[in-house]
């Protein structure tokens, strides 16, 4: 059984839900306009939609052979500690989990917030509800 991750308060990566998303699945990248041509070879300039970061690959003009690539991370990003594959993906997914929870959380609150509105009254939840009608006899 995989261990549980010790999210360290040092390592701020690890708050960012879209962080722990590249570091766990790898980056998801979307083409942007070349920033700078390069003095040699062809510049292919990549953004990742999670995270933001800047992957610039030079390519040879003539065979398209990649000749060098740069990163350009966000400041907080780097991962000082070197976790594994397998550490980022458990936190990527106790991440979604507190996720979903809260986004739950809030749409609870929406929703009673929308019955108070509606009825003037707040709804109640649980063991309190009153239900009306007849109950069957045996």
């Amino acid at each position: 059984m995989a261990r549980r991750p010790n999210l360290t308060p040092e390592l701020r990566a690890e708050k960012r839900l879209e962080y722990n998303q590249c570091h766990a699945l790898g980056h998801r990248w979307d083409p942007v306009p070349v920033a700078r041509p390069p003095s040699f070879g062809a510049a292919i300039d990549l953004r990742c939609e999670n995270c933001s970061t800047v992957r610039r690959d030079i390519v040879s003009r003539v065979s398209g052979v990649l000749l060098a690539r740069y990163y350009d991370y966000e400041e907080d990003y780097h991962d000082y500690e070197r976790h594994d594959k397998a550490w980022w993906r458990a936190a990527w997914l106790e991440k979604l989990r507190e996720f979903k929870a809260e986004l739950v959380n809030v749409e609870r609150e929406n929703a009673r917030q929308a019955q108070t509105t509606r009825s003037g009254k707040p709804l109640k939840y649980g063991p309190e509800i009153q239900t009306t009608g007849t109950r069957r006899q045996k």
